[in-house]
């Protein structure tokens, strides 16, 4: 068992967007990240239509925990096409120390039991949320072949990809079948 405060470091840059009025920035909010599909929509305003004054500057690579509502798992890597955007205080930023294995690291703290965990140190009545400090001490199990667990990870999470691609499908040939017949092109 390791502390998420022993395998990577929770510092990123604070940006107050206030200071560039009328630059773009790429917001990302806790409505933003999908915790089903594991993306990331950022919103695009500018620096004066930001709401806050202090935002975390990403970096591609790193992981994004959403600390309101934990029990949603909105737990996600930020993609490379995502560098340098900004994200709400409501969110911790984990930057990995060299040599472990993100989609491993993602994967055990999306897990219910960790996401129990995170919910039992959540403070709030309305939309319960884990201090970081708290969230720093929290502990994952990180076995010495985690690597090899981060590759199978990714494989399962590709083939998700495949099988809801191709529900897609169906579901569209469905949808243009009913369409024929009601047509009465069938």
């Amino acid at each position: 068992m390791v502390k998420l405060s022993e395998i990577g470091t929770f510092y990123t840059e604070r940006v107050n967007p206030h200071l560039n009025p009328d630059g773009d920035i790429d917001l990302i909010e806790t409505s933003c990240v999908d915790p089903e599909t594991l993306t990331i929509s950022p919103k695009r305003i500018k620096g004066r239509d930001s709401n806050y004054t202090s935002l975390k500057r990403l970096r591609g690579g790193d992981i994004l925990i959403s600390r309101r509502r934990a029990y949603r798992g909105a737990i996600v890597i930020v993609p490379p096409e995502l560098d340098g955007a900004l994200a709400i205080p409501e969110f911790s930023v984990l930057r990995l120390h060299e040599g472990y294995d993100r989609d491993c690291v993602v994967e055990l703290l999306r897990s219910p039991q960790f996401l129990q965990l995170m919910t039992i140190y959540s403070t709030g009545e309305m939309s319960g949320r884990i201090a970081e400090k708290d969230l720093r001490k929290l502990q994952i199990p990180l076995p010495e072949n985690h690597h090899r667990l981060g590759a199978m990870f990714r494989k399962h999470r590709q083939r998700i990809i495949e099988l809801e691609d191709s529900i897609a499908e169906q579901k569209q040939r469905i949808a243009k079948l009913c369409s024929d017949v009601i047509e009465g092109i069938s």
